[in-house]
């Protein structure tokens, strides 16, 4: 349900043309795998760097 979810979303969200979409989660396997299916890749692999601040701490 959540994947389908998801692509019905992004398909959404991709009709409005081009566009970057960033999801900060957790390092987690499942969920790692759950984003890379759905086309997504990590920062690290496209040449790039996410920063935050991270106040929780």
């Amino acid at each position: 349900m959540g994947k389908k979810l998801m692509q019905r979303a992004l398909a959404e969200i991709k009709s409005y043309g081009q566009l970057q979409i960033e999801v900060l989660t957790d390092d987690e396997e499942t969920t790692v795998s759950f984003y890379k299916s759905l086309g997504f890749r990590s920062v690290n692999d496209a040449g790039m760097i996410s920063l935050i601040q991270d106040t929780r701490y």
